[in-house]
């Protein structure tokens, strides 16, 4: 026999409380007994049943499990991997309290909506790095997260199709030659968030082998097509006439990327934030068998020990003795 639970706290302050309470019960009525000058032996029968259906019930919250099986559990999941936009302008306030901010925010939505499959970071601009490979490990996905900011990466103008290039290498496995190759990659998915302003000569390429290896790509655009000013260390950014820039949300070419590839764009700004839908839609990709273990089990046997204490009870209820013999 093995135990779903050890025993903590809770049941050694229960075991504490009804030893002092029936303690304190039996000194009561041996105390009347030797004033009445009688007899109290029938407290121990009280006594010994008591103690008995009350370690019954002990015993079935701690959970027994009787019998020991295997079984196989298969792991199924998905592999997903994020590219995040650190170009300057997701320092833009008019999505508050900025562009990045609030894709953080996202960011942890997501990584806590999948925790069944892995997850890994991809930061760009107008170059693309590895923030964080694939893994099951949320806490440190959410603590990359946490550390996401625009000087990760060099300024400069921001290119998608470096992002989705090393997404894609990243994703498929070469050394993948058999017949399942292409169902596995349908158990794959690009996330790209961007602000949407792209000035890359190989994100149609990018684009095209992605589709080619049925790997779904979803898009994120975050602003408003207002557009708002980009915050520097002394005011605001200008341009060489001294003017505000004003960065606006650009969502056509986000929008082309993910029907090209079967995907589905989505957007967070001042009225809207789409995350949900976002999560939605990739919860109805279908994961593919990652691992399959062998595992002990045991059958938790709970109920029989809850229905013997509770009969006894009953029968200690029902069936009174005369504690006090004159």
């Amino acid at each position: 026999m093995n135990w779903t639970y050890l025993p903590g706290q809770t049941e050694f302050l229960l075991a504490a409380v009804f030893m002092l309470l029936y303690a304190a019960f039996m000194w009561r009525t041996r105390s009347i007994a030797r004033r009445l000058r009688s007899r109290s032996r029938s407290v121990y029968i009280k006594l010994i049943l008591r103690s008995i259906y009350f370690a019954l019930f002990m015993v079935a919250l701690l959970g027994p499990n009787i019998g020991e099986s295997r079984k196989e559990v298969a792991a199924v999941g998905k592999d997903i991997y994020i590219a995040i936009d650190l170009s300057q302008s997701m320092n833009a306030t008019d999505v508050q309290p900025s562009r990045l901010e609030k894709v953080k925010y996202a960011l942890r939505q997501i990584v806590t909506a999948f925790r069944a499959d892995r997850i890994g970071l991809i930061i760009f601009s107008s170059d693309a790095f590895v923030q964080c490979p694939l893994t099951y490990d949320g806490n440190a996905l959410n603590m990359f997260i946490d550390g996401l900011n625009t000087n990760l990466v060099s300024a400069g103008g921001t290119d998608f199709g470096r992002a989705l290039t090393l997404a894609l290498d990243k994703l498929i496995d070469k050394s993948n030659k058999n017949k399942d190759a292409d169902t596995d990659n349908q158990a794959k998915a690009i996330i790209l968030i961007s602000d949407g302003e792209d000035f890359g000569d190989e994100t149609r390429d990018a684009a095209s082998q992605i589709e080619d290896k049925g790997v779904k790509l979803f898009t994120l655009g975050v602003g408003t097509r207002e557009g708002g000013p980009i915050p520097t260390q002394v005011g605001f950014l200008r341009d060489s006439e001294g003017r505000r820039v004003i960065t606006a949300l650009n969502s056509s070419d986000l929008k082309r990327l993910s029907e090209k590839t079967g995907g589905q764009y989505y957007e967070i700004n001042r009225q809207t934030n789409e995350v949900s839908l976002l999560i939605s839609a990739i919860n109805r990709i279908k994961g593919v068998v990652r691992e399959v273990r062998n595992v002990e089990s045991g059958s938790n046997k709970f109920s029989y020990f809850l229905t013997a204490g509770l009969l006894l009870m009953v029968f200690d209820i029902l069936f009174t003795i005369r504690i006090i013999r004159l």
